[in-house]
């Protein structure tokens, strides 16, 4: 999607009230050009970036997350054979549907998807290394202990502790 409608969009749903308490995004900016124009959309409305998130984890542990995913095609639910294994191997544990594996869950997909990424999204990181806004959770670990990483950066984000430290 082009970004001027991406922007548009967000622009619209920061509007609602339901938004002024705060937002989370996800996989959004992904270009330094997005990046830049939400900041400049934020502070039109008299509010900024808080606080943005990089969830740290290694290369081969992202592969082996991304790839392998099975989903039911009727009701969308997911499973990975490591991570959320279904009751039966190959059938959804809700409808009783047949698995499939997407394209994207295959590791050759993950490993380009994670290629793209690291080009041209991590760019978006540096930007807000620069504000000082960048909080570095530990993405290893279970989901449980993950979320509370995440949880706790979000939590020193809304009480303006520290960020991150200028780096020369």
């Amino acid at each position: 999607m082009p970004d001027d409608i991406t922007l548009e969009l967000v622009r619209r749903r920061l509007q609602k009230p339901d938004t002024w308490r705060g937002v989370l995004f996800d996989g959004f900016p992904r270009t330094v050009a997005q990046a830049k124009e939400l900041d400049n959309m934020l502070a039109s409305m008299g509010r900024r970036m808080d606080r943005v998130l990089f969830v740290q984890v290694p290369t081969e542990m992202l592969v082996n997350r991304m790839a392998g995913r099975l989903t039911c095609p009727r009701c969308g639910r997911t499973y990975h054979p490591q991570l959320a294994p279904p009751r039966n191997d190959t059938l959804c544990d809700v409808d009783g549907t047949e698995l499939i594996m997407r394209e994207d869950d295959r590791p050759e997909t993950a490993r380009r998807r994670i290629s793209v990424y690291l080009e041209q999204t991590l760019p978006v990181l540096a930007h807000y290394r620069q504000q000082h806004v960048v909080a570095d959770v530990d993405g290893t670990g279970g989901i449980d202990e993950v979320r509370q990483r995440i949880l706790r950066a979000i939590a020193n984000g809304r009480r303006g502790e520290e960020h991150d430290q200028p780096q020369d």
